[in-house]
């Protein structure tokens, strides 16, 4: 009960009308329909994944925080792989090493550790789904460091996929990474990388010890790392790291799920023919037949005839227009 704020945090790219708000006299575990509170938009062209942040605290010091990720530009969906069947992605890579918690392709059985807290995922992420890649089953509920991941690291590579033909690629998947339990909590990592040479030099996309004993959707601008290519390759890395002085097994509880990855590719504006105003792919008199009864008018389409018909961008159409088009034609 009392008060709540609400507190909106953006990209730097983002734009909004409404940065904080307080809601007064709320009862406990009421639901509000915020409606209409605030306006997003972005300031950069095509091309980009920008994050908002929405943080609700009361005079207790509960806090609750939710991000959206929220692609700028118009896409066109390449690749959906929700791992419902067999596919050709690979696990192992030439240097793995880890003794336990190998990448598998299966149904997940969640495991728990000693004070009811969930360590692996009780279930995929595909809707309707049922199988997604992850660190080894578990054959007991109660026993989460029976089969999580130990003594090293174990990969997971994608296909390698021809990205050359577009301007521009945004990768997406959900993951299940959790680390924060266990002997030495918030020591191991999660790493996912990206080559554009098959293989042969990676970058990262995440190296990280944060937790998130949950499905998460991450999303990442290729371009932001890598230029476009027709061998671009990720891997996907769950890594029990050894440190002088660690207690006990020296590992934390280390385990992994990954779901539901996708690659869509960015629609380039496409340019307007200015002074082929039938559209045929030739510049002659048939277009200045056109352009006359424009300006003659009414246009319903004006938007599209702006673009094909102001010769000389003044964004109007007249005489001045007909004059540059023969002037093109008879050239």
């Amino acid at each position: 009960n009392g008060d709540v704020t609400l507190q909106i945090e953006s990209s730097d790219n983002m734009e909004f009308e409404l940065e904080q708000i307080v809601l007064s006299g709320l009862d406990a575990r009421e639901y509000l329909d915020l409606g209409g509170i605030t306006y997003f938009s972005p300031n950069i062209s095509s091309g980009s994944v920008e994050t908002i942040t929405v943080n609700a605290y009361d005079d207790d010091g509960y806090v609750y925080s939710k991000s959206l990720q929220i692609i700028i530009g118009e896409t066109e969906l390449l690749i959906n792989q929700d791992f419902e069947q067999q596919n050709n992605w690979v696990v192992g890579d030439i240097d793995d090493n880890a003794s336990a918690g190998i990448w598998a392709l299966d149904v997940p059985n969640a495991t728990y550790d000693e004070f009811g807290n969930i360590v692996q995922a009780n279930e995929d992420h595909t809707n309707n789904g049922t199988t997604c890649y992850l660190t080894q089953n578990s054959s007991n509920p109660n026993s989460p460091g029976q089969s999580d991941v130990d003594g090293g690291k174990t990969t997971l590579f994608s296909p390698i996929y021809d990205l050359s033909d577009y301007s521009g690629a945004i990768v997406s998947y959900w993951k299940w990474y959790t680390n924060n339990q266990g002997n030495n909590p918030g020591t191991d990592y999660w790493k996912v990388q990206i080559s554009n040479d098959g293989g042969q030099n990676w970058l990262d996309l995440e190296n990280t010890t944060s937790s998130n004993n949950y499905w998460k959707l991450e999303q990442f601008y290729i371009n932001d790392y890598i230029n476009l290519s027709s061998q671009i390759q990720f891997k996907f890395i769950a890594e029990d790291i050894y440190h002088d002085g660690d207690n006990g097994t020296g590992g934390s509880l280390l385990e992994a799920a990954f779901d539901d990855f996708s690659i869509q590719v960015l629609l380039s504006e496409e340019e307007c023919p200015i002074g082929d105003l039938n559209q045929d792919g030739v510049f002659n008199v048939l277009d200045v037949v056109v352009m006359v009864t424009l300006i003659l008018g009414p246009i319903d389409e004006w938007d599209l005839y702006l673009c094909l018909a102001d010769m000389n961008g003044d964004g109007q159409l007249n005489v001045q227009d007909i004059i540059i088009l023969v002037n093109l034609i008879l050239n």
